[in-house]
């Protein structure tokens, strides 16, 4: 077993030897980070179960084997969530369980080692895997994709995506209850464009916990041996001194934890800075609740989602104006630069409150235009063509560049003052590019 230097995170699981354990959580950070990601779908809280970010998840997932790297998921017998939370997912059907038998290289001339050593720690199975249907990776690769995705430099000329399976863990009965994959993605003449990274599908652990199966997997990468825990009955038998050092390496844990203690503290402090960083690049939900978080941060402590999650992003009150009652947010995230058809969208929610429910509203489009390309101080985030700022003079919608509420933060953070009535008055008296701070 050989030591590694590469990074590994574990979702839902913890393992001794790991860079970092992440729990189930609804602010899930950047899990495309790590060169190794494993994932524990069996620990998912069933109060978190609604609000855990999925679709956020999948997209890291995908990053991570686009980027060539490695993911393991361990399966659990729950299959709710498969789909959304991977862009690759086994299509599983149950069985009585069956035992385990080995596994099958297949174009593989050695097996991992971590995939051997977890393989004995599984008696059976109640599942087996079918196929691997890859439809949403395929959805989100294609060139006329209509999902808001990252694109690459061979993205118009990707015509289909093979699949190449590397390994599985067979029953006795044949049947595969875990899968490893790459996939190739090829042009119309079959030329190889890109090849993914690898993810594993594996099934529980049955003599072990789940989260003890990913010590094993950890453990073996890094080149630890995994340790069994001890009989209850050791206990009671005494070694000398050993009650003395006991005591000793106690005082030396508190002082640690301590330590530990603070540690988290400071680093849950920078990732909640952190997160701001997401107003200049991110796209869909993970923008819009940081969007969300901006405003709060900001003084508009009552921001809140509309009429529904299908229509306007948030809705904010009006506290400076008799004219309007509320603010109404739309968020766009852009590889390249918005539309009129987004400020459109704005105007949309505003009709929509003024003739349903009678109400005058403040429309408010938040875009992210070229997220991924330019940086903070680029014209090009504040740049929009003369039609856009001639339809959002005439209808009074206010254009706030996220880079501009990314501004904002910084401002106060900094120690500034920028009230919420300034805000509101910057945001009433736009023409239409509102600029929160010099």
């Amino acid at each position: 077993m050989l030591e590694t230097d590469k990074i590994i995170w574990v979702l839902g699981g913890h393992a001794s030897n790991a860079d970092r354990n992440i729990p189930w959580q609804v602010d899930i950070p950047n899990l495309s980070n790590p060169d190794i990601l494993i994932i524990d779908l069996n620990t998912i809280p069933e109060a978190l179960r609604g609000d855990i970010p999925y679709y956020e998840i999948r997209d890291y997932i995908r990053y991570s084997l686009m980027a060539g790297k490695v993911v393991f998921i361990i399966l659990s017998t729950d299959f709710r969530n498969y789909y959304n939370t991977l862009p690759v997912y086994p299509k599983v059907e149950k069985i009585k369980p069956c035992d385990f038998y080995d596994v099958n290289p297949l174009r593989l001339e050695i097996i991992p080692e971590e995939i051997i050593e977890y393989s004995k720690y599984v008696d059976n199975c109640d599942f087996f895997i079918d196929y691997l249907n890859k439809d949403a990776l395929w959805d989100m690769l294609r060139p006329d994709t209509s999902w808001e995705v990252e694109k690459y430099p061979f993205t118009p000329q990707i015509s289909h995506i093979l699949e190449d399976l590397l390994f599985e863990l067979m029953n006795v009965a044949n049947q595969s209850i875990g899968l490893s994959a790459k996939y190739i993605i090829q042009d119309s003449s079959g030329n190889v464009l890109h090849i993914t990274g690898s993810i594993q599908f594996l099934p529980p652990p049955t003599k072990i916990s789940s989260s003890e199966g990913i010590e094993v997997i950890v453990n073996t990468i890094v080149g630890e041996e995994f340790k069994e825990e001890e009989p209850d009955w050791i206990s009671d038998v005494e070694v000398p001194r050993a009650k003395e050092l006991d005591i000793q390496i106690t005082g030396v844990k508190n002082i640690i934890a301590e330590k530990i203690e603070e540690m988290n503290k400071l680093i849950e402090d920078k990732e909640e800075l952190d997160k701001y960083l997401k107003l200049l690049w991110a796209f869909g939900k993970p923008l819009e609740n940081v969007v969300k978080d901006a405003f709060y941060f900001l003084g508009f402590t009552e921001i809140h989602e509309g009429r529904s999650k299908e229509l306007e992003d948030w809705l904010i009150d009006i506290q400076t104006s008799e004219e309007y009652v509320h603010g109404v947010i739309e968020v766009k995230g852009k590889e390249k630069r918005s539309s009129l058809s987004d400020i459109n969208q704005c105007f949309r929610w505003v009709n929509e409150y003024r003739v349903q429910e009678e109400k005058k509203v403040k429309g408010i489009f938040l875009p992210n235009q070229f997220r991924r390309t330019e940086p903070l101080d680029s014209s090009k985030r504040l740049h929009f063509e003369t039609n856009e700022i001639d339809f959002a003079k005439d209808f009074k919608i206010c254009i706030l560049p996220t880079s501009e509420l990314f501004k904002a933060v910084r401002y106060v953070l900094e120690g500034n003052t920028l009230s919420r009535e300034d805000i509101e008055s910057k945001m009433l008296d736009a023409e239409p590019i509102c600029i929160l701070v010099p």
